[in-house]
């Protein structure tokens, strides 16, 4: 078993190749670096938790992306904004 402070110097290693922005590659690289260390810090009910509860966020993030919900929500420019006015935004 890999030690999590092993991991823990592959995403910085991850983070400082990808420094520039600029190389697709190392940015995946970094991004399973991470999802790595996530992985191996788990305690198993943790694990189990988040298996639970990926697929209804994954429903929740496919109908906010189908009503345009986010578009709604950037078009604010950082100001709050309620239900009530993304639904109107939606015609709803």
């Amino acid at each position: 078993m890999v030690s999590v402070n092993s991991i823990i110097d592959d995403v910085a290693a991850a983070a400082e190749a990808d420094a520039g922005g600029c190389d697709p590659e190392a940015h995946a690289r970094l991004l399973q670096s991470i999802q790595n260390s996530t992985l191996a810090s788990e305690k198993p009910l943790e694990t189990a938790k988040r298996i639970l509860y990926q697929p209804p966020i994954n429903l929740a993030m496919r109908v906010a992306v189908e009503l345009p919900l986010f578009e709604a929500v950037c078009a604010t420019d950082g100001d709050s904004i309620t239900a009530r006015e993304i639904a109107k935004s939606q015609d709803v």
